[in-house]
């Protein structure tokens, strides 16, 4: 470890400038110093090296800035903890180079940029497991800012590259942390107390969303020129997100402990989505969706059958949703499918013979439909069209 540098403490304006140098240091003895993270492991592993910059001025009014700039590795990684957890890492590294402020009336600001890039790691739990081969996460254009009127915004443009990245076990969504998550977020800025019924989700309290175990591969995942933004001003929270998106070689198959012979594999996926805004409090969640989807080569078998699509495209011009106490409103307007080169084989089993199907083209447009469940009514309506080209249906006698 070393440190060297110049400190003006008798200054009016008290100012530190120092060159940080850690090299090649035990993480379990650096994360000793972080309390009791870390403590009661089974493994604990890795190396520490940093080379950082630190540069603070804190001025006779009594405004601080200050400036972080350098790099950290990491490099084998190994932790775990009674079965509950495990995580390694081949190798880490983090570019950071931020400018900070504090000013007099404590209004605290972020800028820079954080880049994080990995070699091959996992990470598992006792139902589910996570790898990548690499990994690149720029967080560019970072800028974090809280204000004396207790306003949160954060803003970033990400750009993510993954490289054959796998995942195996079920996929959970609880409901209550989702409302917790929301709750946090919205009493950041609000000097009462703020509860599940601020958000307008009590309603689905104690719920959850869950999908079977499932083995889930990417070859390449790619995500560039997107925007986030987050905002957290008198209770009332606000997100928007922009992403451009290609993935490569997809599969999709049952996880090993339901021992179903069944996959799906997709050769690109590009999604765009334009807008996704998302807005919390006063009872009320508001989202708003647009974007689009094209993928190309999707193929699926089962011991039913087969099926392949040459390429699918879907757009959807603006999906509404409104949820409150009692009542939930959705609508959908401008949305189109699709579908080129579709063929099928349905297997013959008892009593049912072999069928075959190939479709040219199948296009469906929906111009409008809403749904609504105000009043203890529910309402929908909708208008669209669909077309098809091109349909042929074959049947084969099947064998005695």
């Amino acid at each position: 470890l070393n440190w060297s540098g110049e400190a003006r403490p008798f200054a009016d304006n008290i100012t530190l400038d120092i060159d940080s140098k850690t090299e090649q240091a035990e993480v379990p003895k650096v994360v000793r110093f972080t309390g009791q993270w870390g403590r009661g492991l089974d493994r604990e592993s890795g190396i520490y090296t940093a080379d950082l910059k630190y540069q603070m001025t804190i001025f006779d009014t009594g405004r601080l800035e200050g400036r972080v700039a350098g790099t950290i590795d990491i490099t084998g990684a190994d932790y775990a903890s009674a079965e509950l957890f495990e995580l390694t890492m081949e190798k880490a590294r983090l570019d950071v180079d931020v400018d900070y402020t504090l000013s007099e009336s404590n209004e605290f600001t972020l800028k820079g940029k954080i880049a994080t890039e990995l070699g091959q790691h996992s990470t598992a739990t006792r139902k589910t497991r996570y790898t990548v081969d690499a990994s690149r996460i720029d967080m560019n254009e970072l800028d974090i800012a809280y204000a004396k009127d207790k306003m949160l915004s954060i803003a970033l443009q990400p750009d993510i590259n993954l490289e054959n990245v796998t995942y195996s076990g079920p996929i959970e969504l609880s409901i209550d942390k989702v409302l917790d998550l929301l709750v946090l977020l919205q009493s950041v800025s609000n000097p009462d107390a703020v509860s599940t019924k601020d958000t307008g989700l009590s309603d689905f309290a104690d719920e959850s969303v869950a999908i079977p175990s499932l083995a889930i591969k990417v070859g390449r995942l790619q995500s560039k020129g997107g925007a986030f933004s987050l905002q957290s001003a008198a209770g009332q929270l606000e997100l928007n997100l922009k992403t451009n998106s290609d993935l490569a070689r997809i599969q999709l198959s049952p996880g090993e402990e339901q021992k179903r012979d069944q996959k799906i594999e997709i050769q690109t996926l590009q999604s765009g989505l334009e807008n996704l805004s998302i807005t919390s409090g006063e009872g009320r969640l508001t989202v708003d969706i647009a974007g689009s989807n094209s993928l190309t080569k999707l193929v699926g078998a089962s011991p039913m059958g087969e099926f392949k699509v040459d390429s699918l495209e879907t757009r959807m011009g603006n999906l509404g949703l409104q949820v409150q106490p009692d009542a939930v409103s959705l609508k959908l307007a401008d949305a189109s499918k699709t579908t080129r080169g579709l063929s099928a084989i349905a297997f013959p089993r008892e009593g049912v013979p072999e069928l075959r199907l190939t479709l040219g083209s199948m296009s469906s447009r929906l111009d409008q439909a809403e749904l609504d469940t105000s009043g203890n009514k529910l309402q929908w309506r909708g208008v669209g069209d669909a077309t098809m080209e091109s349909l042929t249906a074959d049947y084969a006698k099947g064998k005695d």
